[in-house]
């Protein structure tokens, strides 16, 4: 072929296939991501005070959207499921407060792609001090060999340090 022929009509239809199975493939294609923030104005459900955005590359039903409140209680660790409203906005959500102020607490939202985020988790810890002032909101990233920066997941030392961080012992 020369530069500049256009491709052949057989040419065209073989390479169908293979774009017809990128195509089919592309939902699992990258990690999910996950943004929180406090909200400002409207927020995305009735009385909500965190927003939280997620992208996904799979139908809505496949990503797994949590939240829990760490916190310390007598010296040990405290964890309390918290309660997500979907929006009417694919992949927005809403969190009333459902914790206790009084005590430094950690918020972690996390969202998994696929069957226990076997395609992928990305999670965001939202650091709160004991006068429940928000002090701090971290979107967890780690970089590959490359350099690119993806989502991750929190694992239970991002949750100590978080929690070390909030009273104050670092």
């Amino acid at each position: 072929m020369r530069i500049g022929t256009p491709w052949s009509r057989t040419a065209r239809l073989a390479i169908l296939p293979a774009v017809a199975t990128v195509l089919a493939a592309s939902p699992f294609f990258g990690p999910p991501h996950i943004t929180v923030s406090a909200v400002n104005g409207t927020p995305p459900t009735p009385g909500a005070v965190f927003a939280i955005t997620t992208e996904h590359h799979t139908e809505e039903e496949w990503a797994e959207v949590s939240a829990q409140a760490v916190t310390m209680r007598g010296g040990k660790r405290v964890e309390q499921a918290l309660e997500i409203t979907r929006s009417s906005t694919r992949g927005r959500y809403g969190v009333r407060k459902q914790w206790e102020i009084g005590a430094p607490v950690l918020l972690v939202f996390t969202i998994k792609q696929g069957d226990h985020g076997a395609h992928g988790m990305a999670s965001a810890l939202v650091k709160i001090d004991a006068a429940g002032t928000v002090v701090g909101i971290e979107n967890l990233t780690e970089r590959n060999a490359r350099g690119d920066v993806y989502p991750r997941g929190a694992t239970q030392a991002d949750l100590v340090k978080a929690l070390t961080e909030l009273r104050g012992e670092l």
